[in-house]
């Protein structure tokens, strides 16, 4: 497969975002160029900056002559990585370049010629598209011109040599070099979408064309680390806030449990009706307040609009327009509990309605729900149905404290955090039997006629 088997230590894959054939292109060249891991730029320690890219230059070295032997098992013809013999190669390669030099030259294919092909200059858009080239030299050109093409592209093909053709093609350099820098960027750039934005460095310096391969692939190892650096940085930055938010909760959760210390008041229906004459009383109040401070507001406003002197008034709407237009009397849960309003004696907000518009329409408690949220974070000590549970064990086991302690201990387990407590389990459950049995002994509708039939 010619894939690189990474140390333990390696870290991210370089190949991210790369086609399969490319990634793949990738790995064979690594170890075909014998690069190692350790020659790559590693970045920074974790919370050190980067250098700029611009200021990063990566290492262009590799080795020599385990390139070349890759090379030569490219074109192997036992066991080698293609079915395209070295001569095929060539033979591609020169009628490639005897078309673009007769182009550039003239019809003859001589240098500085005057029966150049007409219709086909030799532009750099033609040079850069043979087929487009050729397929103006066959619609434009003469018989003539068809048989000077025919004729010289012979003769080039006829001379094609291996040595010849690498001697014009990097004059000065070794065969080996620029058999090695045809493999490598062969296989770095191995279809024609990589080529065809003309960013692949000139053969006419092959050792200069595998260098630059060689930094390409080292700039991908060293882009996988920075991905896992980031990546690192970024789980400590998440965790850091993620702690902070925390800490957040565990402060609001204790102020929270301090104004709402031990359970909230259950209600008989009696009490609700008492309760429900209190409200509206006091909500009747506060609205004759409200309107009274509303008309004063509003006279004040006239009487300066009057005057023209608007110094110190702004407009910023009806101040009054959050306060609700009608009643909404309390109602009990099944348990006892009020639907929408907060029962702790100890909350400011004891006895508030919290509900919106959707809870009344639809049944639901998300108002209270919402005021009531630092009971589940960070630790959940909220817990679902206690009071019907804890109703109905009351009433089962006829007030008897033993076994409906046990019962509520086992539930609260089950259901509440494992965070909780034993002791303050314990504690939970005590004053829950205590309200009961308080209630119970007050005469409570629920609960006392219900131990008395049993």
């Amino acid at each position: 497969s010619g894939k690189l088997q990474a140390d333990e230590d390696f870290e991210g894959d370089p190949t991210l975002g790369l086609a399969p054939s490319h990634a793949a292109a990738h790995h064979i060249l690594i170890r075909a160029l014998g690069i190692s891991l350790s020659s790559c730029t590693a970045p920074k320690a974790d919370g050190e900056a980067e250098p700029n890219a611009a200021d990063l230059v990566h290492s262009p070295a590799f080795d020599d002559e385990k390139a070349l032997r890759h090379a030569k098992r490219f074109f192997s013809s036992k066991g080698g990585w293609t079915n395209c013999s070295v001569r095929s190669v060539l033979a591609s390669l020169t009628f490639a370049q005897a078309l673009t030099d007769f182009l550039s030259r003239g019809g003859d294919g001589e240098e500085g010629g005057d029966t150049a092909v007409p219709g086909a200059s030799c532009d750099n858009a033609n040079r850069n598209n043979l087929l487009i080239v050729l397929d103006r030299i066959l619609e434009k050109g003469s018989a003539g011109d068809h048989d000077a093409l025919v004729q010289y592209l012979h003769r080039c093909m006829a001379g094609a040599k291996l040595g010849r053709f690498v001697r014009s093609l990097a004059p000065g350099h070794s065969a080996k070099d620029v058999q090695t820098a045809l493999f490598a960027q062969g296989v770095f750039a191995h279809d024609s979408g990589a080529r065809k934005d003309g960013n692949l460095p000139t053969l006419t310096d092959p050792r200069k064309a595998v260098e630059a391969i060689s930094q390409t692939l080292r700039s991908r190892v060293y882009n996988a680390r920075l991905r896992k650096k980031i990546a690192r940085e970024k789980a400590i930055l998440d965790n850091a806030k993620k702690s902070s938010r925390v800490k957040r909760l565990k402060i609001r959760q204790s102020t929270f449990l301090h104004n709402h210390r031990g359970l909230p008041t259950l209600f008989s229906h009696s009490e609700l009706d008492a309760l429900t004459t209190k409200l509206k009383a006091r909500y009747d109040d506060n609205k004759a307040k409200d309107d009274k401070r509303r008309d004063e507001d509003n006279a004040k406003a006239v009487a300066a609009m009057t005057m023209n002197t608007l110094d110190g008034v702004e407009d910023k709407g009806d101040k009054y327009a959050r306060i609700v237009s009608s009643f909404v009397p309390p109602s009990l849960t099944g348990s006892g509990l009020l639907r929408h309003r907060c029962a702790w004696r100890t909350c400011p907000f004891y006895l508030q309605s919290f509900a919106t518009k959707e809870d009344l329409i639809h049944g639901t408690r998300v108002g209270l729900f919402r005021h009531l949220a630092p009971l589940r974070h960070p630790k959940r000590l909220y817990v679902g149905g206690l009071h019907l549970v804890a109703k109905s064990s009351f009433l089962r086991h006829k007030g008897r404290e033993a076994p409906f302690k046990r019962e509520m201990l086992e539930y609260i387990l089950t259901q509440g955090d494992r965070d909780v407590t034993k002791k303050e389990r314990q504690a939970l459950v005590e004053i829950l039997y205590n309200d009961l049995k308080s209630k119970a002994d007050r005469g409570d509708e629920t609960l006392e006629s219900k131990l008395r039939t049993q």
